[in-house]
Parts: C-alpha cells; sequence; structure tokens
C-alpha cells in the first residue's frame, strides 16, 4: 500500500540542516503493527522520551541480556511539527565485532532490512533521506503524526548472553513529539528450554565507580537473609530486626543470577520507633547509585545498574544485578547508636530461573588505615550515651581538606544562612563542623548537600530524628559541653544542633557518597549566642 502525500508546513531548523516542507512519496509495507508486538513481559523500554526540546545527535548505549532466540530492536516515532533523525543503529554480542543489524546505517537507501508501520491505518511518515545523516550519506528521517509509526527490525540471539544496542538519534523540532525505543525477546520455540524469563537491560548512563569489598567480620555479621536456586517471585517485602554492636554499621547485599536479574528497591534502616530513614536513597530515585559502595569479590565485572521503570517497586527506579560469574556485592555503612535496635526492609524480585544466590548481611564496620579501636575509652558520644566502640579517627584527618568557613571570637548574632559550591574529589566526601564556645554555644540546622537539583545527600540535616544516628561526633581532648540536639534555638522544626565545647573543640561530621568532578552545593544555617572566646571551622574532603 503506497504512502499518501501529506503537506504540513515545518518550522525550519535553527542550524546547517534544511528540513523538508513536505512528505515524500515512498513505497511501505504494512504488516502487523508493531511487527512482532511487544509483548508486556518480555519487552524492555530503552528511551522513552516525551515533549523533548531540539538536540543534535546524541549517542545511546544499553547492554541487553538476551531471553529468547529472536529478539526485536522498535523505534516508535511521533512528531509535530517536525522530524526524528536516526542513525547507525548496532546490536554487538559482548566480545563481539559483528552487527546484528542489517544496514544499520541506511546507506543501502531503502528500509528493506526493517518493517515500517503505522497503527490505526495512519501514514507511515518515516524513511530513508539524505536530509540529516550522521555518517555517510542516509540516515532515517521520521516525523510521523496521528499517532505516530514504527520501524522495527528482528535478528538472532543467544538466550542468556549480553548485547550492546547503541544508536545515535536527533531531534530536529519542538513539541509535541515522543520517541520510545523498545527490545522485545519474541516467543521462543517450543523446544526452547528456557520461557519464563522476563527481559531487563543496563539503563545506567552513569560511570560506576567499583571500590574493593569490605572485609566483614565472621563472628559478629548477621545474615538477614540467604537465597539458593530461589524459583522466580513478584517484589516481596522483607523485614528484620538488628541489635546495634558499633558506630559504625555495614549492610552488604549480594548478588548472583546466572540467567537473568535480581531487582532490589525501597531499602529502609530506620531505628526503632522513629519515622528516619537512616540509609541514603534507599529508593534510588536519584537515578544514580548515590550513598552506595559496589565491588566484586572476585574482580569480574559488575553486572548491576540503576535501571528505569522496568525494575523499580516504588517511583521511577531500582537496583538490578546478574552477575554471573561471582557474587556482586552493594553495600551502604550507616551510623548507628551501639545498644539501640533497628528495623531493616527492603523489596526485592527474583526474574529468573536456577541457578541464584542472594544473601543480606548486616554488622560492624571495619575501617581500614583510618579507624582506632578504643576499649576503655569512649571518645564519640551521642547525647548523653557513653560506649566503646570503633570509631574513624578524632579530630578526623583533614588531608585534602577544604575549608567553607572559619570564625574566630565573633560577636553574637542570629541564625544565617551560609551557601557554597564544591566539586568533589572522591567518591566519598566527609562534611565537618568544629566547634569551641566559652561561655555560650553555637546552634547549627538545615545542613543540606545537593548536586544540581538531586535529592540530598546529608540523612536528618534537621535533626527532626531527635538523635544523631546519622553522624559522628567526636571530643578528641573530652571538653566540657559537648554537642547534643537541643530543642531551643532552633531554625526550623522542632530541633538542633547545640554545642559549647571547651576548651577545645569537639567535632560533628557526616559522610556521604559523591561523584569526583562534579559540583555539589552546600548549605547550612549557623547561629552565634554568645561573645568571644569562640571558634567556628567547616571543611569538606
Amino acid at each position: 500500500m503506497g504512502c499518501i502525500p501529506v503537506c504540513r508546513a515545518r518550522r525550519a531548523d535553527s542550524r546547517d540542516l534544511t528540513t523538508t516542507t513536505r512528505r515524500t512519496d515512498i513505497s511501505v509495507t504494512n504488516s502487523l503493527c508493531p511487527n512482532p508486538p511487544l509483548i508486556a513481559n518480555r519487552t524492555v523500554t530503552l528511551l522513552s522520551r516525551v515533549n523533548s526540546s531540539e538536540f543534535n545527535y546524541t549517542y545511546f548505549q544499553y547492554i541487553y541480556r538476551a531471553i529468547s532466540n529472536l529478539t526485536t530492536l522498535t523505534f516508535a516515532f511521533y512528531h509535530d511539527p517536525s522530524y526524528w533523525c536516526l542513525d547507525d543503529i548496532s546490536v554487538m554480542k559482548i566480545n563481539s565485532t559483528i552487527n546484528l543489524i542489517i544496514n544499520g546505517g541506511f546507506e543501502t537507501g531503502s528500509t528493506s532490512s526493517y518493517s515500517v508501520c503505522a497503527p490505526s491505518s495512519a501514514n507511515p511518515a518515516g524513511y530513508v533521506s539524505t536530509e540529516c545523516p550522521h555518517t555517510g550519506l542516509r540516515s532515517f528521517y521520521d516525523g510521523s503524526y496521528l499517532p505516530g509509526d514504527y520501524l522495527s527490525q528482528t535478528f538472532i540471539t543467544d538466550i542468556g548472553k549480553d548485547y550492546q544496542i547503541s544508536f545515535w538519534l536527533r531531534n530536529l523540532g519542538s513539541i509535541p513529539n515522543s520517541i520510545k525505543v523498545t527490545v522485545t525477546g519474541n516467543v521462543i520455540s517450543s523446544n526452547s528450554t528456557t520461557t519464563t524469563q522476563t527481559a531487563m537491560t543496563t539503563l545506567s548512563t552513569t560511570p560506576i565507580t567499583i571500590t574493593q569489598c569490605p572485609t566483614l567480620s565472621k563472628n559478629s555479621t548477621t545474615e538477614l537473609l540467604s537465597l539458593t536456586n530461589s524459583p522466580t517471585f513478584n517484589y516481596t517485602r522483607f523485614s528484620f530486626i538488628y541489635y546495634a554492636t558499633s558506630n559504625r554499621t555495614l549492610l552488604s547485599f549480594a548478588f548472583r543470577q546466572d540467567h537473568s536479574y535480581w531487582c532490589l528497591d525501597d531499602i529502609s534502616v530506620k531505628l526503632n520507633n522513629t519515622n528516619t530513614n537512616i540509609l541514603v536513597n534507599g529508593d534510588f530515585e536519584t537515578g544514580v547509585l548515590t550513598g552506595y559502595s559496589i565491588c566484586n569479590q572476585n574482580s569480574s565485572r559488575f553486572s548491576g545498574g540503576i535501571s528505569a521503570i522496568q525494575c523499580a517497586h516504588n517511583g521511577q527506579h531500582g537496583f538490578y544485578d546478574g552477575s554471573y560469574a561471582n557474587f556482586d556485592y552493594l553495600w551502604q555503612v550507616l551510623t548507628t547508636i551501639p545498644g539501640k535496635y533497628y528495623e531493616i526492609s527492603f523489596w526485592l524480585l527474583n526474574l529468573g530461573l536456577t541457578p541464584n544466590l542472594f544473601k543480606a548481611t548486616i554488622g560492624p564496620y571495619i575501617i581500614s588505615n583510618v579507624s582506632t579501636t578504643i576499649a576503655t575509652h569512649t571518645t564519640t558520644r551521642y547525647l548523653t550515651t557513653t560506649t566503646s566502640s570503633t570509631i574513624q579517627s578524632c579530630p578526623p584527618s583533614f588531608q585534602n581538606a577544604t575549608r567553607l568557613l572559619s570564625l574566630v571570637n565573633v560577636d553574637p548574632f542570629n541564625y544565617t544562612h551560609y551557601s557554597y559550591t564544591y566539586v568533589a574529589k572522591f567518591s566519598r566526601t566527609t562534611l565537618i563542623f568544629a566547634f569551641q564556645h566559652k561561655p555560650a554555644r553555637w546552634c547549627l540546622d538545615d545542613i543540606s548537600v545537593r548536586m544540581n537539583n538531586s535529592n540530598e545527600y546529608i540523612v536528618d540535616g534537621g535533626f527532626e530524628s531527635g538523635v544523631l544516628s546519622s553522624y559522628s561526633l567526636c571530643n578528641p581532648s573530652n571538653s566540657s559541653s559537648s554537642g547534643k540536639i537541643a530543642t531551643q534555638c532552633i531554625k526550623t522544626g522542632s530541633y538542633s544542633y547545640l554545642d559549647g565545647s571547651y576548651p577545645k573543640p569537639d567535632y560533628l561530621s557526616q559522610t556521604f557518597s559523591t561523584q569526583p568532578s562534579y559540583v555539589y552545593k552546600i548549605n547550612f544555617w549557623l547561629c552565634n549566642l554568645g561573645s568571644a572566646q569562640n571558634s567556628m571551622n567547616v571543611t569538606i574532603y
């Protein structure tokens, strides 16, 4: 069936490219649309954008684990009043240089290797054009409207193997528009032994830094959950009560899944009878692994990442992992109060068949080379609690530190807002407040660290939990009037931090995950209740 010529005015592109104002009459074949259909539990969305602004050619890349011996890559286009440009499509098996897509650069001048279709008998507007190639002489050019059309190609894959999918995409115009890219595992022949797995893909475009795996003490680590060769199951909530024995506690998740993936979401660690989650980014809604460290015990490649939508229990993101050579580990270090009970919960989903393994453990965190174990003397205080524990060096190390604020012998002042920008140097960053005051106090409230408009990196920045469980507090000289949570001198809410350490300062700090070379905005409110002698220093490293 031929394409009906359509005349539609287009806004001219502001760059060198000249857009057409008239459709070209192109003969295409309208088969089942899309062909094959997008099977709900076998289709993964790689890219979905609605009402995107103009952008130049941009490279998109994903890793996909095949669940079928036939796999289809589908592009769904809609644009009014302009066009999408698509070029240089590639699907390669990992460690191979063979592109499984035929005519990925459209240099044959036709879509004979593809299926082009329009649902609801709409006009298929997409065609091969010389208007906007990324490389070579041609690209695919599509401005379908009412309601849009599909370009797809099916190729042979090996079940359980990983494939790199990539393409270059350009948007020539303004809204309304949409683009959706999906990959579908087709129905597998009856003699196949794998018929129930659900597809997953690597959707995080943020580089992941793999760290050295933590050392877990066998004598003090608690195994919360251990699953071996588990059958598939939908998202299930697991909940535990843990008795903290250290002020630094490590929560760790270990994954292995040979054929598919585990999905993890909505992790929560709360002090009993409180509502504050002391675990950073437990729902992964930052879209990156903020707050976490990742590793593979045997230096195999890390197979986990952030997944948009399809692995989320709630919200837009979840964590997935399909390590099939050795365990992958996802872990986070928490600040806890020894002798207190914590409720730990998370949601877990198993997408694949055996063999597979999953473990969740928790225990005291041993800090190599930068910690001091004290058995007879306490240097960490939480309000009036006194315990023996393993702590970071006190005072904290200031090597490579950046000083944000230094006040010495200043007059009293009301709450004042301080704001700074900081370029992260490491994957773990520590913000430190050092207080000294005689005869009055400093008041601190509403601490915040954010990257652009991202979620908050500081846990309990307003101290509204009523405890310092998210912070480290140390007093190396046993000065009097050490810091504590207080209900007086608040900026917002019901609590603030109050400190009048004398004659030497004490230190309040919190460590959080950062991305090196990224810019972070740091804010806090500070109030000085008295005159000299006093000092206040804020540093970050």
